[in-house]
């Protein structure tokens, strides 16, 4: 059988030198839609994973283009290039999720979003997944970028992790000693596979849904917004599908200054919505659509 897409491995530069490995998938059995959709996924994760790319191969179905593209926090160690100033070879430094820090995702999506237009598409799309969707929130907040044409929030965590009192002093001694990419003790966590960096631990992620606070941050985006989950992302746990759904209904309420913002819950979908990337592609070919 024919296949109905093509794909191309693609590199993309950050403001501060960063170099980053992303794919595209192309629509070949029918004509390219103009709007382009960029995916940032979650913590470790890199742009080659198996729950995703069905996703995109999907889209291309619908005659959508779609883009995932590694950040700085891909797998749990990662090395990351720069060209040297003369650009004669290339220097590295430490990377991957236990490295990274939140705040210089803003770096990574702008450089995706820089390098779609030279794809041939100039309407975009931002979506992020998981510890992603947070990222795309912060991105938009801070940037407020008018080449978006909508924001998916797709299996996001709401909630903003509390440090550990004790964890935390541990964590700012290094830092201040300015050994903040040491690791805190193995098995302090028993999310992110169970370790990370002082500099890591310190940069959390900011209350972006106002679980803390009446004010929320993600009222600041303007544009269109997609807001979806699983009901069974907790798999065995109940309660917390349960609370996903209502963390989700949450973020749908919150988010009072988009142009529209509409909710989608996949019936059965687990967090990386495994055998389920029929129903997710068709959704947000669905919402996509309805754009203009």
């Amino acid at each position: 059988m024919e296949k109905h897409y093509s794909e191309e491995l693609v590199y993309t530069e950050c403001e501060d030198g960063v170099i980053l490995a992303g794919l595209v998938i192309r629509p070949t059995a029918v004509p390219a839609k103009p709007l382009a959709l960029v995916c940032i996924l979650g913590f470790s994760i890199n742009f080659y994973h198996p729950s995703f790319i069905p996703i995109g191969r999907q889209l291309a179905r619908y005659g959508y283009t779609v883009l995932f593209g590694n950040h700085r926090g891909h797998d749990l160690g990662a090395n990351l290039w720069r060209w040297r100033e003369d650009r004669s070879s290339m220097t590295r430094t430490r990377g991957g999720g236990i490295w990274e820090i939140f705040a210089e995702s803003q770096l990574d999506i702008a450089a995706w979003i820089d390098t779609t237009p030279g794809l041939g598409f100039e309407g975009i799309v931002l979506l992020g997944h998981s510890y992603g969707a947070k990222k795309v929130v912060y991105y938009q907040v801070q940037r407020q970028d008018p080449r978006l044409a909508g924001l998916v929030v797709a299996s996001s965590g709401v909630g903003t992790r509390f440090l550990d009192p004790k964890l935390a002093a541990q964590a700012q001694e290094l830092v201040a000693q300015e050994r903040g990419q040491e690791l805190l003790p193995w098995g302090s966590f028993t999310f992110f596979s169970g370790v990370m960096s002082a500099q890591t631990y310190l940069a959390v992620a900011p209350d972006l849904h106002g679980m803390q606070k009446p004010e929320a941050e993600i009222a600041k985006i303007r544009c269109p917004m997609l807001v979806c989950c699983g009901t069974n992302e907790g798999e065995e746990d109940e309660a917390e599908s349960r609370d996903v759904i209502l963390n989700h209904e949450l973020i749908h309420r919150k988010a009072t200054g988009a142009q529209s913002v509409e909710l989608v819950l996949f019936e059965g979908a687990n967090h990386g919505y495994d055998c389920y990337e029929r129903e997710v592609a068709a959704a947000l070919a669905d919402w996509m659509d309805r754009l203009g």
